[in-house]
């Protein structure tokens, strides 16, 4: 999730994918994930409108990332 998530006003936020979702897209595409069609459609819009003032994740840090690749190799 990314950090500005949290500075968004919930309603305010909610009205503007309100209107996008008016538009009845039948497919959405996006950078940084997989093309949504069909039920997956009013599903992320579900999704983006709970990310509306939550506070950002803490990724996980360097040692995390080399416990990970220890149980790997």
């Amino acid at each position: 999730m990314s950090p500005w998530h949290q500075w968004l006003d919930p309603d305010r936020y909610g009205r503007h994918l309100d209107q996008l979702e008016r538009l009845r897209p039948a497919a959405i595409a996006s950078a940084h994930g997989p093309i949504l069609t069909g039920p997956d459609i009013p599903d992320a819009f579900d999704r983006l409108r709970a990310l509306a003032g939550q506070r950002p994740v803490v990724p996980a840090g360097q040692s995390a990332l080399d416990q990970l690749l220890a149980e790997v190799r």
